[in-house]
């Protein structure tokens, strides 16, 4: 090393310009309180590590967060009263009245009592989410304390939106350490999340549904909405109303997040649209396993070859109801497995010699002891993903808000059995951890997953240590946000434009049906014609005369019969061409018959034509004048056959017989051809 100083040099001012640019850095943290704090404080840890300063905004009543901490320094916000989350009286009583209702499942009154519970909690939990906001702006101590630190970022948990608030009002860059939002999944705030293919909160489906999973979806989304507008962004828009432009919201603000640090992973999580900004970091908390402690690992080594079942139900719930209790002490009784069971209330009185129960365990090491068999937990996402992380199927007992969902993403998988609590049996639970335990299936499945999930170029939490950082070097991350959030609801959605098209098609259509009434009126007046056309039958209707529906009506009106016409006489129209001169006819080669056939024809026609003239002439009388004589047209005057050509009887069959029909008769013009002499 010591042998090239200059390059040595270098590259250490290169690290330290660097370090100075991405460590060091003040960041503001906002989080929530509960089982979200658990993974957010995994995530400060590391940062502080990094070299980062990290202050933590708190409630005066916080459940889990500590206000005096080795890796951070806090902000206390009193309050009133805590919130419903922070208390344990507050969701133990949630527990039983959602219990209570869903043992009646089923009945549209239940399902309605159900949403009612929900939305009470979560109006409450908003209300005082606002109200926490409202006093630190209050405070103007407090804000100029915030502007004068400096800080250079807001690293927030979305769940509960006070951090949104106080990025915005500070101006911050903003980063999400997120899955929810204020009324429901965060891919739906910023990504398209079609409904036929991507589950909603609450909806407790898959990613194949059939036509009334759809539906259920459909109106789980809508309850999301209804929250969204109703219960939860009221109290922000008061704090928005009052520190902000009228048009801002709370929705908008969190659209506006630089950069979301979404704790999923797509080996649990089903595929669906994303964007640039979105950045996933699921199972980010997890780590191998320690060493347990001498106690611990003594029950543990204790199972032999039958191995341990750890149970918890996370860090909301306390406990279950007695007779809940009771029951599964009495399944883990019937094992040979030995148990690890997190149980913060009263002792059931049917507890095994086989069963341990804590008040804490370290839940991740003890997944990751080789010894481990099955999960029982509640289907919380810390849980889920250190299961996945170190290969254990589970056994998923859900109970309230989101692990009914996660729950139906890992039955999917194929890596654990999902149980109802409010018809739990002691039978059912036994079977149910026999078939994880002994079905190999079950561990095949989940192994399979957590390859997938180590199978990445960089840990999740390097991963959201470099993106924290990146936001930090580049004051902010804009070029990877859609600004579809600042355009007009009609815009976004093309309503505007459906209606522009909407408009221009009944135009065109209204001018398409005037252009087709013009033609079938045109129409109408040219059949009208015809049919007139056809009764007084003019000379028009040559056109159209050998069509066959009017063949059959061929007739010569009178007045044609009485007077004369250019063609002379005139009799019908099958003799014009022997009338009409020139009457030059090529005819093509025919046989001796056929010849003689053809000239027989001839004859008969002219003889029968002279005949009629004469009768026409002699019922007119002495008195009809008689046209002049006229001057013969050479081409009409008859041609004396010459000695030299061979009579038609005589010539070859093939040869072609040219000449007019009065050629082909005898020499001598028939009497009614001759031109008249008589004078009047």
């Amino acid at each position: 090393m010591w042998l090239f100083p200059a390059a040595t040099h270098t590259l250490l001012a290169l690290l330290m310009s660097v370090m100075s640019t991405c460590h060091g850095s003040r960041i503001l943290v906002y989080p929530v309180d509960g089982s979200h704090w658990v993974n957010m404080n995994i995530l400060l840890r590391g940062l502080h590590e990094r070299g980062h300063n990290l202050t933590v905004v708190r409630s005066s009543t916080s459940w889990y967060i500590s206000e005096k901490a080795p890796h951070y320094t806090s902000i206390t916000i009193q309050l009133p009263q805590s919130l419903n989350l922070e208390s344990h009286d507050y969701m133990a009583s949630y527990l039983r009245r959602n219990l209570e209702i869903r043992r009646g499942e089923g009945s549209p009154l239940a399902f309605i009592a159900l949403q009612r519970e929900v939305i009470g909690m979560l109006n409450d939990a908003h209300r005082m989410s606002a109200e926490m906001v409202l006093t630190m702006f209050e405070d103007q101590a407090l804000i100029k304390r915030l502007q004068d630190a400096q800080f250079d970022l807001v690293l927030t948990d979305p769940g509960f939106a006070g951090g949104v608030l106080v990025g915005h009002y500070l101006q911050l860059p903003l980063v999400f350490n997120v899955r929810w939002i204020t009324n429901g999944e965060g891919h739906f705030a910023i990504a398209p999340s079609p409904l036929s293919y991507v589950p909603t909160i609450g909806s407790r489906v898959s990613d194949k549904m059939d036509f009334i999973q759809k539906a259920k979806n459909i109106l789980h989304y809508g309850i999301g909405l209804y929250i969204d507008h109703v219960v939860t962004r009221p109290h922000y828009q008061v704090v928005c109303d009052r520190y902000f432009d009228p048009d801002v919201n709370i929705y908008s603000l969190m659209q506006g997040a630089d950069l979301w640090l979404m704790r999923l992973d797509f080996v649990f999580e089903f595929p669906r649209p994303t964007m640039p900004n979105v950045v996933y970091i699921g199972g980010f908390q997890c780590q191998p396993s320690k060493p347990l402690d001498p106690e611990l690992e003594a029950f543990v080594q204790s199972s032999g070859e039958h191995g341990i079942i750890i149970m918890s139900l996370g860090t909301l719930v306390n406990g279950l109801p007695m007779e809940l209790t009771e029951k599964i002490a009495a399944a883990f009784s019937q094992l040979p497995q030995k148990v690890i069971w997190r149980h913060l209330g009263e002792r059931p009185s049917n507890l095994g010699n086989n069963t341990l129960l804590v008040k804490w365990m370290p839940q991740n090491d003890l997944l990751g002891h080789p010894k481990t068999r099955a999960f029982v937990a509640h289907g919380g996402t810390n849980g889920i993903y250190e299961a996945i992380y170190h290969g254990v199927p589970i056994v998923g007992i859900p109970l309230i808000f989101d692990q009914f969902d996660n729950m139906i993403r890992l039955e999917a998988r194929g890596v654990a059995k999902v149980l109802e609590v409010t018809t739990l049996e002691t039978v059912d639970l036994l079977q149910a951890l026999l078939e994880v335990m002994e079905d190999p299936v079950y561990h095949g499945n989940m192994q399979r997953l957590s390859r997938l999930h180590h199978d990445q170029p960089m840990k999740p939490l390097d991963t959201a240590f470099f993106w924290i950082e990146y936001v930090i070097r580049n004051k902010g991350a804009k070029h990877l946000r859609t600004e579809s959030y600042r355009m007009p609801w009609k815009t976004s959605t093309f309503v505007h434009q459906i209606r522009l098209r909407h408009r221009k098609l009944l135009q065109a259509g209204m001018q398409c049906c005037d252009t087709k009434a013009g033609l079938l009126g045109q129409r109408c007046k040219q059949q009208r014609t015809e049919r007139n056309m056809a009764s007084s039958f003019t000379a028009n209707q040559y056109e159209n005369a050998f069509k066959s529906n009017r063949l059959q009506n061929w007739t010569v009106p009178k007045q044609y019969k009485e007077s004369g016409s250019a063609g002379g006489s005139f009799v019908g129209t099958w003799e014009m061409p022997l009338r009409i001169p020139p009457a030059h006819v090529s005819y093509t080669g025919r046989s001796v018959e056929g010849a003689a056939k053809l000239k027989t024809w001839i004859e008969g026609a002219a003889s029968g034509r002279s005949s009629g003239d004469k009768s026409a002439a002699g019922t007119a009388g002495q008195q009809t004048p008689v046209n002049p004589p006229e001057t013969q047209h050479p081409e009409t005057s008859p041609r004396p056959q010459s000695h030299t050509e061979a009579p038609a009887s005589a010539r070859p069959a093939t040869q072609e017989m040219t000449g007019s029909p009065q050629q082909l008769q005898s020499p001598e013009p028939p009497a009614a051809e001759q031109p008249s002499t008589e004078v009047n």
